[in-house]
């Protein structure tokens, strides 16, 4: 239900500053980009793709060879798409091997077109090269994966210090099959590389124009927009060259309404960068300094982005070991509870049989006492995994609740940035939305931690308020935060005060525990 309105709230404060502009600039729009990645961090911040994969490759059969290369190439490819080739090589060089031994040819060239891109990223352009190569001399290749092979090394040729002509053939090799067989997105990146040659090698601005404008035309028809912004870029250079600021400003203001609010991405920050250096050109200096700002948050926010995906990545890892580990645990338990009703049965029987075994009976009963014992022991172990596990959950919330109320200060710092240049009516309208968040973030801050603090700390308050029954709710969670050890400013980001009005309270919580100057609270609170 707090996602829901957290989302809602989102929309609806994006609405009431869109009000604000009529026919938004280049500029605002990129404002409204960045706030709104903002007000869905939480829901869009990273990519779990990979998690997913990798769940998927565990899950899959040793024996489904064909699922198991698909997921393996999958994967490779998505740590590719992250500059992380050096995760990716291993996976794309195993479904490789699996294709190979199961004769599938084609899957086999589209593995190594793949690792050729790892190898450029890698800046490994000679390895690319002859790989690809390689895939070339294949009588059978398909046209899609021949036209792949072809635009891969016109790229890679393009990142190394021969020639251009490498690059312009097959670059229209590639263009001849992508036209004929409407590959648009292929089409498009050759006529993306070609106008570069043309640009920046071959000083050929005037080409050069002519295939950046059909590229950006092809990426526009497939909805490419991330290359719609490179080539963007490209293109506005060729006007830059040619001292022609003003028309690279408005391709570029063009590009803004290609940016997407799905997660934090360098493509946007290059774009914010480049649109500060054409303004600076052009001498409008305000606008160059708040496009670098926007290029420093868009910065910012791909860090926390990074941060967040660790996290998450390290949280899905801890909690599959768990279960497994408690599968395993269930099990062990299940074979403990065979074995002790499978003496239970011997021991009646031999008892009803005759009294002669009576010895032996009484060693299975020794036997029977002993899984029992074991048995405790297992449940006890269980109950100490379960409290481990739930300590490790509140430490990750709290930590979570930290980096939440740090991104909620820094979007109310930028809601009052906006205020200020606000007219009357609309800035009382912003300060409060500002108030309002204030006061929402602080409730949801302090329900969420509370809840899983109980789970660990079950009788804390019971034993609180017998002791102290004199205790107002604000000391009780001042207590918790104690309990955990909390540093003072913490605490005071979380509850939303001042680091001085955390020391008060603490003052006055001293006073009505009456303990003495030296003792130490954090300690004293352990005991509860």
């Amino acid at each position: 239900m707090l996602v829901k309105y957290q989302k809602e709230s989102a929309k609806e404060i994006h609405q009431k500053l869109s009000k604000n502009y009529v026919n938004p600039s280049a500029l605002q729009k990129s404002k409204l980009h960045y706030l709104m990645l903002r007000l869905y961090s939480k829901k869009v911040v990273f990519d779990s793709t990979n998690l997913i994969v990798k769940r998927k490759l565990r899950n899959t059969s040793v024996n489904d060879t064909i699922t198991r290369a698909k997921l393996l190439l999958q994967l490779g490819e998505i740590y590719d798409s992250k500059e992380q080739s050096h995760l990716g090589i291993p996976y794309i060089l195993e479904a490789t091997e699996l294709f190979q031994k199961m004769g599938m040819q084609h899957e086999v060239n589209s593995c190594k077109i793949g690792l050729s891109e790892s190898y450029r990223i890698q800046d490994r352009p000679d390895d690319g090269i002859a790989l690809l190569k390689e895939v070339l001399q294949d009588k059978n290749i398909r046209l899609k994966d021949q036209a792949h092979a072809y635009n891969r090394l016109a790229t890679l040729y393009n990142n190394t210090s021969t020639s251009p002509d490498s690059t312009i053939k097959y670059s229209k090799k590639c263009i001849i099959i992508a036209e004929k067989e409407k590959l648009l997105k292929l089409l498009a990146l050759s006529q993306n590389e070609l106008g570069h040659v043309y640009n920046l090698r071959l000083g050929k601005q005037q080409l050069a124009e002519s295939y950046f404008q059909k590229a950006i035309d092809n990426f526009t028809l497939v909805d490419e927009h991330r290359n719609i912004i490179n080539t963007s870029i490209n293109y506005s250079n060729v006007h830059i060259l040619k001292e022609e600021n003003t028309k690279a400003l408005v391709i570029m203001n063009k590009a803004v309404e290609h940016l997407l609010v799905n997660y934090p991405s360098r493509n946007s920050r290059r774009l914010f960068l480049h649109l500060s250096k054409i303004h600076k050109l052009l001498g409008n200096y305000k606008e160059a300094l708040e496009f670098l700002d926007l290029a420093n948050l868009m910065e910012r926010l791909i860090y926390f982005n990074k941060v967040d995906a660790k996290l998450f990545e390290m949280s899905a890892k801890y909690n599959a070991e768990a279960k497994e580990k408690q599968l395993k645990n269930q099990q062990e338990k299940n074979t403990l509870l065979k074995q002790r009703n499978k003496l239970l049965w011997i021991a009646f029987i031999l008892l009803l049989v005759s009294m002669l075994i009576v010895v032996y009976f009484f060693n299975i009963k020794r036997k029977y006492n002993h899984q029992k014992r074991l048995l405790a022991e297992r449940e006890n172990r269980d109950l100490q995994h379960e409290l481990e596990i739930k300590n490790k959950k509140l430490a990750i919330n709290t930590l979570h609740l930290l980096k939440q109320t740090e991104f909620d200060n820094d979007f109310v710092k930028a809601l009052k940035e906006i205020a200020k240049s606000s007219d009357a009516t609309n800035k009382k309208k912003l300060l409060r939305l500002v108030q309002n968040k204030k006061l929402n973030t602080t409730s949801s801050i302090w329900t969420e931690f509370e809840k899983s603090f109980i789970e660990v700390n079950i009788s804390f308050y019971t034993n609180l308020n017998n002791s102290f029954p004199n205790l107002t709710p604000n000391d009780k969670r001042l207590c918790a935060f104690m309990k955990l050890n909390m540093n003072t400013k913490d605490i005071a980001s979380l509850i939303n005060i001042s680091p001085r009005g955390v020391e008060s309270a603490r003052y006055r919580l001293r006073k009505k525990m009456q303990l003495e100057h030296d003792a130490n609270l954090s300690k004293f609170l352990e005991n509860f």
